[in-house]
């Protein structure tokens, strides 16, 4: 757990330095919340498993209507409802170790969509929609659909 709150950390400074990139039109910006947040983690592991063949920390996801979530980050978050999270909340966890030019990779291409978007992409996952509604998801499961089903990210 302590490693996912310190990816969680390294997701939000991201994407607090692509809110202050004047390159990017504002319409384009987007907080992280809770749920933008959990498609983020989701994207983020798929993909960097497909590029490392490793995981990029040890994370488990439950099928829910929203798509995939990792209930100890929701929970942990939970009250910030739909609003931004706040970095300080995740100050005290470590970076874990990836590498981070992956990282920026999936993160540069998560960021071009929308958070419906990415909720709607996750309902398009066979690791989502073989799941039952509220158990967790197989993580050999993800690992294969974005081995064989996922594009490259270029």
């Amino acid at each position: 757990m302590e490693q996912i709150k310190g990816l969680c950390k390294e997701i939000i400074k991201f994407y607090d330095k692509e809110q202050n990139n004047e390159n990017i039109p504002k319409e384009m910006k987007e907080n992280i919340s809770n749920l933008r947040l959990q498609k983020i983690l989701f994207f983020l592991y798929g993909y960097y498993w497909k590029e490392k063949k490793e995981e990029i920390v040890n994370i488990n996801f439950e099928a829910w209507p929203y798509g995939p979530v990792n209930k100890e980050i929701y929970h942990f978050v939970k009250d910030c409802g739909n609003n931004e999270i706040d970095i300080k909340r995740f100050k005290e966890y470590e970076t874990p170790n990836y590498d981070k030019k992956i990282f920026n990779k999936i993160l540069n291409h998560l960021s071009q969509f929308s958070t419906i978007r990415l909720v709607n992409a996750s309902h398009d996952t066979d690791p989502w929609l073989k799941t039952p509604d509220g158990t967790e998801i197989n993580n050999k499961l993800i690992k294969k659909w974005f081995e064989q089903d996922v594009p490259e990210i270029n």
